[in-house]
């Protein structure tokens, strides 16, 4: 996780992405994402919307009840499932905070299902070289 430009990247409070440059191969990335986690059929799924290649796709990770794993990758979102819960997370990456050398990593979770009144979240720092 880098900071290419100033103190800090990402936001708390809005959607942010920029262009990142990285041992010569420069991408755009986001620091948000939706996750939704799903059991339909016995097996426990992940999908997330992330860069791949160089376009958005969605990311399904699905772990099944006979213990295989399988990742799918789609342009397009999959069909709601009504037992699936939905989190957006932002995250901001501080450079030199508290101090010099270190990095301070913050993100923001929400549920962003409408049956929790008032709309959970949650938020979390930590602190890395």
């Amino acid at each position: 996780m880098v900071v290419t430009g100033g103190s800090t990247a990402g936001s708390l409070t809005a959607d942010s992405q920029a262009s990142v440059t990285s041992n010569g191969i420069t991408e755009t990335v986001n620091y948000y994402d939706d996750i939704d986690i799903s059991d339909l059929n016995g097996q426990v799924s992940e999908t997330v919307l992330k860069m791949i290649a160089g376009s958005l796709q969605y990311q399904t990770t699905a772990h099944r009840p006979d213990g295989t794993i399988a990742v799918t990758t789609s342009a397009t979102a999959s069909g709601a499932d009504a037992n699936a819960i939905g989190f957006h997370r932002r995250w901001i990456i501080e450079k030199d905070s508290p101090i010099a050398g270190v990095r301070r990593i913050t993100v923001l979770v929400t549920l962003e299902n409408g049956f929790m009144n008032p709309p959970v979240t949650y938020q979390m720092s930590m602190v890395r070289p």
